[in-house]
């Protein structure tokens, strides 16, 4: 009976383990197929269809280029002499992701991203990593952001307004 009762634990908890994991995985490929249909975007997007310049609130000018489906928005802050890029994916007309990358204003090799999946014109899920040197000394104790030159107005809340302001902005001018 001690057997039977193991055996039926150890399947149970079996069947339990691969329906737990198997939810995280689905998500996983989903991520990966984005990721794989942004990267067949960025190589067969190779001329651009139109382009504009904008400025925004004064203080930040955008050069657009419009592809087939995807928009890049190079973005200057004048104030701060910050740069940043965005870049728009579409799939039949839709956004499905957004691409930002900040470039450090101390360090020339070094990029802080952020990439927003889409789902019914909203942020689904939100990855962010930095470009970073194995050799480059980092303080504990200050400020990351600081210490690479990242700009610390560009907040996490800012940025996911921003993008969608921007976004319509450049439907409204290249008449999407």
């Amino acid at each position: 009976m001690k057997v039977k009762f193991t055996k039926i634990f150890f399947f149970s908890f079996i069947l339990i383990s691969i329906q737990c994991l198997s939810q995280n995985g689905l998500f996983d490929k989903n991520r990966l197929k984005i990721q794989q249909e942004v990267h067949l975007i960025d190589s067969l997007n190779i001329l651009s269809l139109d382009s504009v310049k904008l400025l925004i609130n004064d203080s930040i000018n955008v050069n657009v280029k419009k592809f087939t489906d995807r928009i890049v928005a190079k973005n200057v802050l004048r104030n701060s002499n910050t740069n940043f890029e965005i870049k728009y994916y579409l799939k039949n007309g839709e956004l499905f992701f957004i691409k930002i990358e900040e470039q450090s204003t101390n360090l020339s090799d070094l990029k802080k991203h952020t990439e927003y999946y889409i789902s019914k014109n909203k942020i689904s899920d939100v990855n962010y990593y930095r470009n970073m040197r194995i050799c480059l000394p980092i303080s504990l104790d200050a400020d990351i952001d600081k210490q690479f030159g990242y700009n610390k107005n560009l907040s996490e809340n800012f940025m996911k307004k921003y993008v969608f302001q921007l976004y319509k902005k450049i439907n409204k001018t290249l008449r999407l």
